[in-house]
């Protein structure tokens, strides 16, 4: 049937009065499909006629799968329709039931939640809160995670929630979307809401850009933050940079270069172990080009750190023959010597690393 139930003359818009009947126009799956009723499959395709036929037909809205998500929470999260999740509001569902996926953890979800993290149409969020549900700084922190369209964010911001409410380990909606959220566009929101951008946030104590940096694999959303007004080099309770974050734990080169080319201090130190962002790219294999972008910014190519190793050193013991030969054709010291006394032909002998010890060989020769 090509209007999906929406003819008064199909068998599921008739008012099934009898179990038998129900039964049978489930089973055989006349359109729209109630015998799929309570999947993610039904409501990414269900019009509010099919929503409204399978009730008619006697389907149940308490009905619930085996992680306790009713039609509600289905059609809240996959609907793309308001009115196939106003029909099952309409039909009795109750809009405040959770799920029990998460156990006993206190983790699980309202309908609202999954309309929050996983539905890009703001009006399914805005038909629930018009149905009784109420807003909180979960919903407006699970939409700043998992949602693509900040619209949705925005609409629990709207509805009262406070743009820079944290969860318990203090993290806001920006430093969440900062670190998870991978398009740019929902920072770009929460920051025109007023967001705070030196929020801190877990035991690092880190703002937004630290998050982005470290965690998040899109760059555009770490130079959203600082065309937003982010210092590029700001400090965490550790006294890192976002650049330093970005080499020591995010594993695309481009994030790093984006820190770079927007003004990054390329000779800032860790605290921990007072290596540079040169020291991280040796260490972590970041590719030629992240130490070669550096060293044009002007980092220190035999830079020490606490134990009094350069970059080659690093590079050598890494067996990272890329940045080895950046950091040579940079005029890397071959014969300097870590705190150990150690060169870094020795550092790459002690590793094993035969092609290191091999081009550090060769360049102790043609230095020689």
């Amino acid at each position: 049937m090509d209007d999906r139930g929406a003819r008064a003359g199909h068998p599921l818009m008739w008012r099934a009065t009898s179990p038998l009947l129900t039964t049978f126009l489930l089973a055989t799956c006349a359109s729209p499909d109630c015998a799929t009723w309570n999947t993610e499959a039904f409501f990414k395709s269900a019009t509010p006629g099919d929503t409204r036929a399978c009730v008619q037909a006697g389907t149940d809205v308490m009905v619930r799968d085996s992680a306790g998500l009713t039609p509600l929470h289905l059609a809240a999260a996959w609907s793309e329709h308001p009115g196939v999740v106003e029909a099952v509001v309409e039909a009795g569902a109750d809009i405040g039931a959770m799920d029990s996926y998460f156990g006993t953890s206190g983790m699980n979800r309202a309908p609202l939640d999954m309309a929050a993290r996983y539905n890009g149409n703001p009006q399914v969020a805005l038909l629930l809160l018009g149905a009784g549900a109420r807003a909180e700084v979960r919903h407006l922190l699970g939409a700043a995670i998992f949602n693509e369209n900040p619209e949705v964010a925005l609409t629990f911001v709207r509805a009262g929630v406070d743009v820079d409410a944290a969860n318990p380990e203090g993290s806001t909606a920006l430093s969440l979307a900062a670190r998870s959220n991978e398009n740019p566009e929902m920072v770009v929101a929460l920051m025109r809401a007023g967001a705070d951008l030196d929020a801190r946030a877990g035991r690092l104590d880190e703002a937004p850009l630290h998050l982005a940096a470290a965690n998040n694999e899109n760059p555009e959303v770490a130079l959203a933050l600082i065309n937003g007004g982010s210092d590029v080099n700001v400090e965490n309770g550790h006294g890192d940079t976002p650049l330093l974050r970005a080499l020591y734990a995010n594993w695309n080169p481009e994030v790093a270069l984006a820190l770079i080319e927007a003004g990054a201090e390329v000779n800032a130190r860790e605290l921990a172990t007072s290596g540079t962002p040169l020291h991280s790219a040796a260490s972590f294999n970041h590719g030629p080009e992240v130490a070669t972008a550096l060293i044009q910014a002007g980092a220190d190519v035999n830079a020490r750190n606490a134990t009094g190793a350069t970059p080659l050193h690093l590079a050598a013991n890494a067996e990272n023959a890329d940045i080895l030969n950046v950091l040579l054709k940079a005029g890397a010291d071959v014969s300097v010597r870590d705190y150990d006394g150690r060169t870094p032909l020795e550092a790459a002998e002690d590793a094993g690393s035969s092609r290191a010890a091999t081009l550090l060989r060769r360049a102790s020769v043609q230095g020689g």
